[in-house]
């Protein structure tokens, strides 16, 4: 498993996920991703979303096949 910043080539499937997954918001598109890499599949998401004071972690989730791994 690899973990990773996330390049705008990522978002088409950090989209899906967060779509499947219920995890979708508005201007999730501005924030900064995190991707985990299970043999060049994406297993999961979680974003940071900027604020004056701190960071805010949301959209965390996972590909179901692969929790508890």
């Amino acid at each position: 498993m690899k973990i990773r910043r996330a390049g705008k080539e990522d978002f088409p499937q950090i989209m899906s996920l967060a779509l499947k997954l219920g995890l979708d918001y508005e201007g999730m598109s501005d924030d900064s991703f995190w991707v985990a890499e299970d043999r060049g599949r994406l297993a999961g998401i979680v974003a940071l979303k900027k604020h004056a004071a701190c960071h805010e972690l949301c959209a965390l989730g996972v590909v179901p096949s692969r929790r508890d791994k």
